[in-house]
């Protein structure tokens, strides 16, 4: 009995410790991947090539704990026979890995199709920095000037509405870090009147009431009005202190355009409103990040764009978004690289270049890790059929 109770403490010991250390090395070896998918991504579209996703949506793992003890009789050393006691513990692991290739026209829409503004105002209230988020995952910014409207791109290709669209994200930068940028929604009152009051009932009132509505007696009038939710706005003022009817003009204004495009407002008379902006930025769709932070490597690169005269204090401002090293030679001492076609690529750090491209480069990157998980379909619905490897 004593040896019995002695190897089913030991085993119990023994699997929680075990257990731990699987989860969290499986945890540590998926992020790994999924960092190590996106590099290859970019290599691919680097070298033109589509790009491809696959992930792991579940992790089946069996662990056999084994122990035997027993007695056994045999000679000593010191000559006669006498009783030996031997113990022994055995481990092991059966993991099954399901492995899902992402495809599919549902998929395939959701890397092609522009993010919405729910995905760029989540991102923002996230803390990200709000040039990063603007130069990662905006297109082009259609400009609004004296009933004109013209667009810049963010494109190396095309340098002078390069510099535009930089020098514009540089002075959006500069009223964040002001603490005089608003980024939300605009919210208004939507009103309705209605001539009779006869058929409103007091049930009616409390019901309404419930759902939002608010009731008002004007004369013979009843008007009734709700708060709205409108579109997304980044303003240098705060939306809230203008009229209902301006806030509505505003709403109606960014509506011209689908979800995929943003409000700004920078106007005179407040803060930065030396260099006025009226205009919509137009934001990508996954594949186009991944686009342009491959382009930004050889075929269009990304060049020092300053900010304008007008333009406060801009705390950083490194030339490329996110800058990716390619080379023939196997890179050392970094985190995470991928080998495509004889190739090694991999996220710079601040032993390549200047001192502000680690954390830059760093959070650029978590931001697009950030992105690509939010466009992933939930693989638990994909169509697609998994392989299963037993180790």
């Amino acid at each position: 009995m004593l040896v019995a109770g002695l190897a089913t403490g030991l085993v119990g010991c023994v699997s929680p410790i075990v257990l731990d250390r699987a989860v969290l090395e499986y945890d540590r070896t998926h992020a790994h991947i999924q960092m190590q998918l996106l590099l290859l991504n970019i290599a691919r579209a680097r070298n033109h090539k589509p790009i491809h996703f696959t992930v792991v949506p579940n992790v089946a793992a069996t662990f056999d704990f084994r122990m035997n003890a027993g007695l056994t009789r045999g000679p000593l050393r010191t000559g006669g026979s006498g009783t030996a006691f031997s113990f022994g513990t055995s481990i092991a692991e059966n993991p099954t890995i399901n492995i899902v290739p992402i495809q599919g026209e549902a998929f395939t829409k959701r890397l092609l199709m522009p993010m919405d503004e729910s995905k760029f105002e989540f991102i923002t209230h996230q803390g990200a920095d709000i040039g990063m988020v603007l130069r990662l995952m905006v297109r082009a910014m259609l400009i609004e000037k004296e009933g004109v409207r013209s667009v810049i791109h963010n494109d190396a290709r095309h340098p002078k509405k390069f510099r535009q669209f930089r020098r514009v994200i540089l002075h959006l930068v500069a009223l964040k870090y002001a603490g005089v940028l608003d980024v939300g929604p605009i919210y208004y009152d939507r009103q309705w009147s209605i001539v009779s009051r006869r058929n409103t009932s007091m049930d009616v009132l409390l019901k309404t009431a419930k759902q939002g509505y608010r009731w008002t007696i004007q004369g013979k009038k009843m008007i009734v009005s709700k708060r709205v939710r409108g579109r997304m706005l980044i303003a240098n003022y705060d939306p809230s202190t203008l009229s209902n009817a301006e806030r509505r003009r505003l709403d109606k204004k960014a509506r011209q355009y689908p979800h995929n495009f943003i409000l700004v407002d920078i106007r005179s008379g407040y803060p930065g409103g030396e260099f006025p902006i009226q205009a919509w930025i137009k934001l990508r769709s996954f594949n186009a990040v991944i686009e342009f932070i491959a382009n930004s490597m050889r075929s269009y690169p990304e060049f020092k764009v300053e900010k304008d005269p007008r333009s406060g204090t801009v705390p950083v401002n490194p030339v490329k978004t996110l800058e990716i090293i390619e080379s023939p030679v196997q890179p050392k001492n970094v985190d995470i690289f991928v080998k495509y076609r004889s190739t090694y690529y991999w996220l710079a750090n601040d032993g390549n270049h200047h001192k502000t491209s680690r954390p830059w480069n760093k959070e650029a990157f978590k931001l697009l890790y950030y992105i690509y998980q939010m466009t992933v379909m939930d693989v638990t619905h994909a169509p697609s059929l998994p392989i299963s490897i037993a180790k």
